[in-house]
């Protein structure tokens, strides 16, 4: 039996229920709000870092998007989500660590700085960022509460843009050997109303001159 606690806007929980669909799984959902219920002690026993998505599969509890991924594929073979040649098998994983360890973070402090700042401002310092204190993980406090306090102008932003600009080009060079469809590429930051002197190249972008229009 499958059980899946996700939230419909965690794009984490989505890369689940879209494997789930293209597998033809189906699972029990638990929906999760995520104002505070994820730090209850007994969902945090299923995922010590009180995060979505966890899937439960038999009881056992399996956290991490990208490690349930490579779970269900293992598990639920068929239809395979993984190319079975091994070079192109390594380009995936590849993808999903340049997601996991550069774009992840990064979006999560763009989206505090801006869609979710106006309502979050609306809340007592003290009390908000005592709600952001509750998360097992204090680096994400710390990006948090910062984003919320300071927009655009956090210390953490302009790394973030071009953290995600620079993944980017990483996702195209994936795709220009061939091994992963242009269609999974992170799409293009061109849009975004920021202006950098950054050349890109970087992954850390601290001190390169990165200046933001807010």
């Amino acid at each position: 039996m499958l059980e899946l606690y996700h939230s419909i806007n965690s794009v984490c929980a989505q890369k689940i229920r879209l494997a789930l669909v293209e597998k033809g799984l189906s699972c029990t959902e638990h929906l999760m709000k995520l104002n505070g219920d994820q730090f209850d002690p007994a969902y945090l026993k299923l995922n010590p870092n009180g995060v979505v998505p966890t899937l439960l599969h038999d009881g056992t509890a399996i956290t991490e998007s990208s490690v349930i991924l490579y779970y269900l594929d293992e598990v639920f073979p068929s239809p395979t989500l993984m190319p079975t040649d091994p070079v192109a098998r390594a380009k995936v994983r590849q993808f999903n660590k340049l997601i996991d360890e550069y774009v992840h973070n990064s979006c999560m402090i763009l989206t505090f700085a801006t869609a979710f700042r106006p309502p979050l401002l609306r809340i007592p310092e003290a009390q908000r960022n005592a709600e952001f204190a509750r998360s097992p993980i204090k680096k994400r406090v710390e990006y948090k509460a910062d984003a919320v306090a300071h927009g655009l102008q956090s210390i953490y932003v302009a790394e973030a843009v071009c953290t995600i600009a620079s993944s980017w080009l990483g996702s195209m060079r994936l795709c220009s050997e061939g091994r992963i469809s242009r269609a999974m590429a992170i799409r293009s930051p061109r849009r975004l109303s920021f202006r950098t002197s950054c050349d890109l190249s970087c992954c850390a972008c601290r001190g390169c001159g990165t200046t933001i229009r807010e």
